[in-house]
């Protein structure tokens, strides 16, 4: 009886060890699926970093030559913008200059038609050729032509 129990005792053992041993091994088995696990999942994070990475520099890289274009073509629209106010202020300063002498013309011409009243100066009438009145121009023209060839004194 003794014999049994132990018998028993060492089989139950022998049993417990076995699962011991399978558990064991099982659970090691999980252990390494998931480090492969693991490991898969680092590579892909890895890669997903590096990709990030890349797009950040190429985004960073962009928004340099956008900056760079910007300030660019900022200067040059500064430069623009420059030279039409340039360009403009002449224009006016020019056409000031105009009206003043427009102006000024004006005022000379209406002395001269002032001094012409005081002297009574008048202008011949360009239709009388000597003491002859004609509206025919091709006559007049003949006239003028001619008269202009006799000396026929006086003011003229």
């Amino acid at each position: 009886m003794l014999g049994k129990k132990i018998e028993k005792v060492i089989e139950e053992r022998d049993r417990l060890k076995d699962e011991f041993d399978q558990f064991r091994q099982d659970r090691e088995k999980k252990i390494e699926d998931l480090k492969r696990t693991y490991e898969r999942e680092k590579e892909l994070l890895k890669q997903k970093n590096s990709d990030l990475q890349n797009k950040a520099k190429n985004i960073d890289s962009k928004q340099t030559e956008l900056i760079l274009s910007h300030e660019t073509n900022r200067a040059k629209w500064d430069q623009e913008k420059s030279y039409l106010l340039t360009a403009k202020e002449d224009a006016l300063s020019e056409m000031r200059n105009i009206q003043r002498k427009y102006e000024n013309q004006l005022k000379e011409v209406e002395r001269l038609k002032e001094k012409e009243k005081k002297t009574g100066w008048k202008m011949r009438d360009t239709k009388r050729i000597g003491n002859m009145e004609t509206n025919n121009n091709m006559m007049f023209k003949l006239g003028e032509g001619l008269a202009g060839k006799f000396n026929l004194g006086g003011a003229g």
